[in-house]
């Protein structure tokens, strides 16, 4: 069961799903445990899962390769569209998976 401190939108309610699926498959069992918006190794390597998992990166080449700019606002708010989760997740994964390794 996941519960929400706050109300939420269906990207935002996706994200803490698939952060809560990290810790089901990549930590030792426990009864409890918090999705926080912390910056401990443990809460960063969760979000960046989270973030492949619904945003994967090749999949995110293929779109961004019909422009020039992968940073272009209207590129990122048609991939977020398509991936359904937030514009913030695609940046992220721009910043991070595709432009870091270009």
């Amino acid at each position: 069961m996941l519960v929400l401190g706050r109300e939420s939108n269906e990207t935002g309610i996706r994200f803490a799903q698939v952060r809560a699926l990290w810790h089901a498959v990549a930590r030792p069992p426990v009864d409890r445990f918090l999705i926080t918006n912390a910056t401990t190794d443990s809460a960063q390597i969760e979000r960046a899962f989270a973030a492949e998992m619904l945003v994967p990166a090749e999949g995110l080449r293929e779109v961004v390769s019909r422009v020039d700019d992968p940073n272009d606002d209207a590129l990122i708010e048609e991939a977020a569209a398509h991936f359904g989760v937030s514009s913030r997740v695609v940046q992220h994964q721009i910043e991070n998976q595709l432009l870091a390794v270009a």
